[in-house]
């Protein structure tokens, strides 16, 4: 398959920290589809950021935003990274895999933590291992219905991309 014939969307989902947005940026300007992350189109229609919907709003008013948030994607040719929530909930798994090819990029609690230890902003973020084990293993029974499976672990964000196309061609 060339690459300018693949047209259905390619969704990405996993825990924060994966590389989500940044293999969803460089995969979509190498396919030159649209990107799309659904954490920042939640915060610019909701004008506030995910962290503030969580504290002032709740996490059930916030995943009902990313339920709502999925039949309004676009249904060809655009990169789509999902919130690490966003597939556990409301059966959204399932309306993502009938939006595009869903892709889990896998990462175990030590790629988490260092790669998102420099950043705030992550609601349910803790600095404990264990938590992010934990969250793991509640999330990873939906993240494993995805079509492909990417272990990102010890991998440059340009080497997740480079085995995400030779999935795709």
């Amino acid at each position: 398959m060339k690459k300018n014939s693949l047209t259905t969307n390619i969704i990405l989902i996993g825990m924060m920290g994966s590389g989500k947005t940044t293999v969803g940026q460089l995969l979509s300007s190498y396919l030159n589809f649209t990107f799309i992350d659904t954490d920042q189109l939640i915060e610019k229609q909701q004008e506030m950021s995910v962290d503030d919907i969580f504290n002032q709003k709740g996490e059930s008013y916030f995943r009902k935003l990313e339920s709502n948030i999925i039949p309004n994607l676009p249904k060809t040719q655009a990169v789509i990274s999902c919130g690490g929530g966003l597939p556990v909930y409301n059966d959204n798994s399932l309306k993502l895999n009938d939006l595009g090819i869903t892709l889990y990029l896998k990462a175990n609690e030590q790629s988490v933590l260092k790669r998102i230890s420099t950043q705030s902003g992550r609601p349910l973020f803790s600095s404990k291992k264990e938590d992010i084990s934990n969250l793991i293993s509640k999330r990873e029974e939906v993240y494993n219905k995805a079509k492909y499976i990417v272990n990102t672990n010890d991998k440059s964000p340009d080497e997740v991309m480079d085995g995400i196309l030779k999935i795709l061609f």
